[in-house]
Parts: structure tokens; sequence; C-alpha cells
């Protein structure tokens, strides 16, 4: 359904998707921020952890690295992985960043690749997925 959504908005026309977003973050996920950590709490089932991120941003050349994902075993399958990548992608957004790169596990390279990110090389040990320049930047 929301790949759908996504692929009928236009990029000029990202009310839909931030919208999107906010609804769906507001409602399951809760992300809590220290540092370059973001740990993702269910609001759903009593503010259980679903999971958490490492990253680094590198602002001179407008990357963001994913440095650490992982969703706990109890919540995979059920579309939390793909409310955290939307959220470190909006994030990453707003931030003016251009790519966003990350060195995947073999059993999450189908998921990644799932989420828009293309390999690098033959070896799929690292990936990068293109933000387009204008979507999100102003919120």
């Amino acid at each position: 359904m929301l790949q759908k959504i996504i692929s009928t908005v236009s990029y000029r026309d990202d009310r839909w998707i931030r919208l999107y977003i906010y609804k769906t973050l507001s409602t399951r996920l809760q992300p809590i921020r220290i540092d370059n950590t973001v740990v993702f709490m269910d609001c759903t089932t009593h503010k259980s952890e679903v999971g958490y991120t490492d990253f680094t941003i590198l602002t001179e050349v407008k990357e963001f690295h994913i440095d650490y994902f992982e969703v706990h075993e109890l919540f995979r399958k059920q579309g939390y992985g793909r409310e955290m990548f939307m959220w470190m992608e909006h994030y990453a957004k707003r931030k003016g960043l251009q790519t966003i790169y990350l060195t995947p596990y073999k059993s999450a390279i189908r998921f990644w690749m799932k989420m828009g990110f293309i390999p690098i090389n033959s070896e799929c040990d690292e990936m990068v997925k293109t933000l387009h320049p204008h979507a999100m930047k102003i919120i």
C-alpha cells in the first residue's frame, strides 16, 4: 500500500508522504534520539523497544551513514523496519543530505533493496541510496 502511495506522489507534492510518516510514527513508533543513536519504542505495546539505529552524518559531503540498524526479533516482518527507515530517511532529507550509505548484513540485502538502495559493488557489502535534493528539505 505504501509503495503505491509513494510511487504516485511527485516530489513536488510530498505532503502526502509527510502526512503518512507523521501519522504512522505518531501511532506506532516513538523515536528517542540520543546523540547519533535513535531508539524506536512501540506505542501500541506499552512502550516496548522495537529496535534502534546508529548513524553518522558527514555534513561537508552531505552524506548520511547508517552504522547499525536492528529490529528486535519479536517485531520483525511487521513493517517496523520500513517505518524506522522512513523516519531516518525523513531526518536525512530535513538535514539537506543527498545520499545514504550502509553496510548490510547478507540476510538484509533484499530488505534494503526494497527500500531503494542499490549495491555499490558485486559483493553487496556496501549500498547507497540517493535522496532527491528538494524532497522534504523544509518542513
